[in-house]
C-alpha cells in the first residue's frame, strides 16, 4: 500500500469511528431515558418536553416518573418557560439556586415564602406559582368550582378558580355524587409534571388557541360524563333517597365516576396501548380494589385478580418488582412492574 493510499484508509477509519460516535449519541437523545418507554401514557410528553427544555433527568439516563416533583423543581419548569435569567445564584448552594432567585425577582415567590425548597410541593401552590407565572390574576376565591376546596382560604381557592377558568387545571376527576375534586393537598409526580409544562408553555405561546382546544375537551368530557350520569340513574329499584355509584364507560373499560384511574386513560394512549394505572401502594392500598374492578370489567377476572396479586407483593419502597406479564385467554397481555424505592405500582395493558 502507497503512503498515499495508507493515509486515505487511516482518514476513512478515523471517518468512520467519528460517525459512530454520532450515531450512538443521537440514539441516546432519541431514546431518552433508561426507566421510561414508549409503552408507558407519558412518556410523548415527557421526550417532548426534553426536546424543548423543559425537564431534565435526574442523572445516569433516568427520568424518575414516580418521583414527587419539589418546589425546586416546579420553579425551575416555570422560569425556563420565561426564559427567564438565571445567573444570579445570591447566597445559595442550592442545585436550582438561580431559578429560585430568578422566580422571586419575577414575583412567582416572595422571599422567606417557601422554607424547603425539595419538599414536594402541593397541587394547590402550583396553581398559585403557574397563575403569577402567565400572569393570570386570581378569580372569584367565594366560589367553590372543586369542592375539596371548600375549606382552603378564600386567597387560594381565588388562584385555583382562576387556573380552572383558564383551562391550567381540570383538577383529579368528580366524586360519586358528580363534584369536581382538584386534588387539594395532593402532590404531583415528574411524569404528571411533563403534561403540564408543555400546557403551559402552549398557554404562553398563544392563550387563545390553547383556550380554544382546551374547552373543546372539557366539553367532550362533561358531555360523556353527563350522558353516562342520566343513563345510570333511571330504572333502577334502590330504596328512595339512595346515591347510586355513576360510571363512565372508556374503551370499554367501566370507570367509577371520580376515578383517578380514568383521569390516567381519558386522553388515550399510543403503541398498542389499551389502559395504562399506577397504584400509590402506601398511601392508597384500597386502590387495588378499584383497579381491579376496572380491569376485570373488560379483561378476564383470574388473570386481572392474578397481576394485582402480583403487584400486592410489594410492600415497601425498597423492594424492586420485576417486569412480569399475565396473559388472558384472548390475548391481551397484562404488564407490571415497580423500580425500587418507587411508591407506586405500574400496570399497561396491551392490546392483542
Amino acid at each position: 500500500m502507497s503512503r498515499i493510499s495508507k493515509d486515505i484508509f487511516i482518514l476513512l477509519v478515523a471517518f468512520i469511528v467519528l460517525l459512530s460516535n454520532i450515531q450512538i449519541t443521537l440514539a441516546t437523545v432519541e431514546t431518552g431515558f433508561n426507566d421510561i418507554k414508549p409503552t408507558d401514557w407519558f412518556y410523548n410528553d415527557v421526550i417532548e418536553a426534553q426536546r424543548v427544555g423543559l425537564i431534565a433527568g435526574v442523572g445516569n439516563n433516568m427520568f424518575a416518573p414516580n418521583k414527587t416533583i419539589s418546589y425546586a423543581e416546579y420553579l425551575t419548569i416555570l422560569t425556563r418557560i420565561l426564559g427567564a435569567d438565571t445567573s444570579n445564584k445570591g447566597n445559595s448552594n442550592h442545585w436550582a439556586a438561580g431559578n429560585i432567585e430568578a422566580a422571586k425577582k419575577l414575583g412567582i415567590i416572595s422571599e422567606g415564602e417557601v422554607t424547603n425548597y425539595d419538599a414536594g410541593i402541593p397541587r394547590e401552590v402550583m396553581a398559585v406559582f403557574t397563575c403569577k407565572t402567565l400572569g393570570v390574576k386570581p378569580g372569584d376565591g367565594s366560589q367553590i368550582i372543586f369542592e375539596d376546596t371548600r375549606n382552603a382560604s378564600p386567597e387560594i381557592r381565588a388562584y385555583i378558580n382562576a387556573a380552572y377558568n383558564e383551562y391550567l387545571t381540570e383538577g383529579v376527576g368528580r366524586d360519586d355524587s358528580g363534584k369536581l375534586q382538584f386534588g387539594y393537598g395532593q402532590t404531583v409526580t415528574r411524569a404528571q409534571l411533563a403534561t403540564m409544562a408543555l400546557r403551559i408553555k402552549d398557554y404562553k405561546e398563544d392563550k387563545e388557541a390553547y383556550k380554544q382546544s382546551r374547552a373543546i375537551a372539557r366539553n367532550a368530557a362533561e358531555e360523556e360524563w353527563k350522558k353516562q350520569h342520566n343513563s345510570g340513574g333511571s330504572g333502577g329499584s334502590g330504596s328512595s333517597g339512595s346515591t347510586q355509584q355513576q360510571y363512565i364507560t372508556w374503551n370499554g373499560y367501566k370507570f367509577p365516576v371520580g376515578s383517578v384511574f380514568y383521569n390516567m386513560n381519558k386522553d388515550g394512549h399510543d403503541y398498542g396501548l389499551d389502559f395504562a394505572a399506577e397504584v400509590r401502594f402506601i398511601a392508597y392500598p384500597e386502590r387495588y380494589d378499584e383497579l381491579y374492578n376496572i380491569m376485570a370489567s373488560k379483561l378476564d377476572p383470574a388473570t386481572v385478580k392474578a397481576a394485582i396479586d402480583y403487584a400486592k407483593t410489594k410492600t415497601d419502597k425498597s423492594q424492586e418488582l420485576p417486569l412480569k406479564t399475565f396473559k388472558t385467554p384472548n390475548g391481551y397481555e397484562i404488564q407490571v412492574w415497580s423500580v425500587k424505592f418507587s411508591s407506586t405500582t405500574s400496570f399497561s395493558v396491551f392490546k392483542p
